[in-house]
């Protein structure tokens, strides 16, 4: 049930249904994942970092780390971001999903590394902001919130300069998409080649 309501947006009473859950059976990493995701939809973000947590100290998989990963980037906290992603990546070197290339210091370098540990045909997806693809106003905005630490160290990308370090890492870029109205949050798939 706390599922339907995670769905259908109600993340309080998908909480209130998983407080139970786990009252019941404490050791179902599950349940601690999912009340994350409801705690992180309503931008609770240290409550959902203590239930990824918990979940992966009951059982460590790549999805609950690249969660944790998204979770970390919300709070600011990029390198804490980064390890969640080499941890998964390891778990699974299929795939690693991201979000925060736009707050990573050194982009080639990690590109590079994230190529190396993939295996031949694993999959890189990223759904990265291209704030320099934004207007004036909002590069002068984000500097001020900047200047008051109420905005994090961010790589000021074009979607034309991201394709390129992805491809530049040796990516073979196999999809992109735009979704909703904001054209500077590309989503890229790329792949190893095999």
């Amino acid at each position: 049930r706390s599922l339907a309501y995670d769905d259908m947006e109600n993340y309080e009473r998908a909480i209130a249904d998983l407080d139970k859950a786990i009252s019941i059976n404490p050791e179902d990493a599950d349940y601690y994942q999912y009340r994350a995701n409801s705690y992180a939809a309503l931008g609770q973000v240290d409550k959902a970092l203590a239930d990824y947590d918990m979940s992966l100290s009951l059982e460590r998989d790549a999805y609950t780390y690249e969660l944790r990963a998204s979770a970390n980037a919300m709070a600011g906290r990029v390198d804490d971001a980064i390890a969640d992603y080499t941890s998964a990546l390891e778990l699974d070197p299929r795939s690693v999903l991201s979000n925060v290339l736009h707050l990573v210091e050194d982009l080639p370098g990690l590109l590079g590394d994230i190529y190396r540990k993939l295996e031949p045909g694993g999959l890189l997806i990223s759904k990265t902001w291209c704030f320099a693809d934004l207007g004036r106003r909002p590069h002068l905005l984000f500097a001020a919130l900047k200047a008051f630490g109420l905005f994090p160290p961010a790589t000021f990308l074009t979607e034309a300069q991201l394709r390129q370090m992805i491809e530049a890492a040796g990516f073979t870029i196999v999809a992109h998409r735009i979704f909703g109205t904001r054209p500077q949050n590309p989503y890229f798939v790329a792949r190893k080649p095999a």
